[in-house]
């Protein structure tokens, strides 16, 4: 990707998802460029999107610039899931609610950014309820 490519993208995230929401700058990369595993891939750029329109945003534009998309929560994959020469969308940053427990079925309906250990702690106090 040519620089003034690069710039044209950031320019039309930044107005699809907001500007805070779009990091192209070399330290963010460098830090998404990494997870638990033991690969470092420098990313193309970083995305928090806050709506599941801003995740349509960003697959559009990534789809414009021919730039694969990669979908990331807390980045403790062990074999490099997370990491890739990609448009990375942070999904820990704002999408991390718990939407609905239904106890009868014993489901969780959960936005992407929420991590395992998070939801068990959530949960904990709803355990007798739910899973007796």
């Amino acid at each position: 990707m040519q620089d003034h490519e690069t710039r044209e993208l950031v320019y039309e995230l930044s107005h699809a998802i907001g500007e805070p929401q779009v990091k192209f700058d070399n330290m963010t990369r460098l830090l998404y460029s990494t997870d638990a595993s033991n690969y470092q891939i420098m990313p193309v750029g970083v995305t928090f999107p806050r709506t599941s329109e801003d995740v349509i945003a960003i697959h559009e534009l990534a789809y414009r610039y021919r730039i694969p998309v990669l979908p990331r929560g807390a980045g403790t994959s062990l074999a490099g899931q997370t990491v890739g020469h990609a448009i990375v969308m942070d999904f820990s940053r704002h999408l991390r609610r718990v939407r609905a427990v239904n106890a009868e079925t014993k489901t969780v309906t959960v936005e992407p950014g929420v991590v395992l250990d998070g939801l068990n702690r959530q949960l904990t106090p709803l355990k007798s309820e739910i899973w007796t």
